[in-house]
Protein backbone atom coordinates (compact mmCIF):
# COMPACT_ATOMS: atom_id res chain seq x y z
CA UNK A 1 0.00 0.00 0.00
CA UNK A 2 0.92 3.21 -0.93
CA UNK A 3 0.07 5.98 1.51
CA UNK A 4 1.80 8.74 -0.10
CA UNK A 5 0.04 8.58 -3.28
CA UNK A 6 -3.56 7.68 -1.74
CA UNK A 7 -2.71 10.71 0.76
CA UNK A 8 -1.68 12.67 -2.79
CA UNK A 9 -5.45 11.88 -4.26
CA UNK A 10 -6.75 15.92 -4.34
CA UNK A 11 -9.44 15.66 -1.73
CA UNK A 12 -6.85 15.30 0.88
CA UNK A 13 -5.44 18.80 -0.32
CA UNK A 14 -7.46 20.93 1.70
CA UNK A 15 -7.21 18.95 4.96
CA UNK A 16 -4.90 20.43 7.82
CA UNK A 17 -1.42 18.99 7.84
CA UNK A 18 -2.02 18.29 11.55
CA UNK A 19 -4.81 15.48 9.92
CA UNK A 20 -3.27 14.55 7.39
CA UNK A 21 -0.04 13.58 9.19
CA UNK A 22 -2.70 11.36 12.13
CA UNK A 23 -4.71 9.62 9.09
CA UNK A 24 -1.29 8.58 7.57
CA UNK A 25 -0.01 7.27 11.39
CA UNK A 26 -3.25 5.96 11.43
CA UNK A 27 -3.16 4.17 8.20
CA UNK A 28 0.38 2.48 9.01
CA UNK A 29 -0.78 0.91 12.51
CA UNK A 30 -3.85 -0.73 10.68
CA UNK A 31 -1.90 -2.25 7.73
CA UNK A 32 -2.29 -6.09 8.29
CA UNK A 33 -4.32 -5.64 10.98
CA UNK A 34 -7.83 -7.59 11.74
CA UNK A 35 -10.70 -5.90 12.75
CA UNK A 36 -10.32 -6.67 16.34
CA UNK A 37 -6.79 -5.60 16.11
CA UNK A 38 -8.38 -2.26 14.33
CA UNK A 39 -11.33 -1.52 16.23
CA UNK A 40 -9.19 -0.22 19.00
CA UNK A 41 -6.97 1.84 17.13
CA UNK A 42 -9.46 3.63 15.07
CA UNK A 43 -11.51 4.25 17.93
CA UNK A 44 -8.25 6.52 19.73
CA UNK A 45 -7.96 7.79 16.46
CA UNK A 46 -11.28 9.50 16.60
CA UNK A 47 -10.71 10.86 20.29
CA UNK A 48 -7.35 12.00 19.22
CA UNK A 49 -7.35 13.10 16.08
CA UNK A 50 -6.30 17.09 15.57
CA UNK A 51 -9.44 19.49 15.68
CA UNK A 52 -9.60 21.10 12.11
CA UNK A 53 -12.30 21.68 9.81
CA UNK A 54 -15.10 19.49 9.40
CA UNK A 55 -14.36 16.60 6.81
CA UNK A 56 -16.18 17.12 3.78
CA UNK A 57 -18.32 13.80 2.72
CA UNK A 58 -15.75 13.10 0.22
CA UNK A 59 -13.17 13.77 2.44
CA UNK A 60 -14.79 11.14 4.70
CA UNK A 61 -15.56 8.69 1.75
CA UNK A 62 -11.92 8.98 1.03
CA UNK A 63 -10.53 8.45 4.40
CA UNK A 64 -12.84 5.42 4.48
CA UNK A 65 -10.98 3.77 1.34
CA UNK A 66 -7.47 4.36 2.74
CA UNK A 67 -8.89 2.19 5.22
CA UNK A 68 -9.95 -0.29 3.07
CA UNK A 69 -7.15 -0.61 1.51
CA UNK A 70 -5.01 -1.18 4.82
CA UNK A 71 -7.26 -4.04 5.40
CA UNK A 72 -6.95 -7.73 4.13
CA UNK A 73 -10.06 -9.05 1.83
CA UNK A 74 -11.77 -10.76 4.60
CA UNK A 75 -11.23 -7.71 7.19
CA UNK A 76 -12.69 -5.57 4.13
CA UNK A 77 -15.98 -7.05 3.88
CA UNK A 78 -16.12 -6.86 7.72
CA UNK A 79 -15.41 -3.32 7.95
CA UNK A 80 -17.85 -2.76 5.05
CA UNK A 81 -20.39 -4.39 7.48
CA UNK A 82 -19.36 -2.69 10.49
CA UNK A 83 -19.57 1.09 8.17
CA UNK A 84 -23.28 0.00 6.90
CA UNK A 85 -24.52 -0.42 10.60
CA UNK A 86 -23.09 3.16 11.68
CA UNK A 87 -24.61 5.03 9.06
CA UNK A 88 -27.51 7.34 10.22
CA UNK A 89 -30.63 6.85 8.31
Amino acid sequence: MDIDAILSKPVFSKMPPEQISAFKELILKLDGKTMIQAMPIMINFMKDVPKGPVLSAEEQEAMTEAVLESLNESEREKFKMMMALTKKH
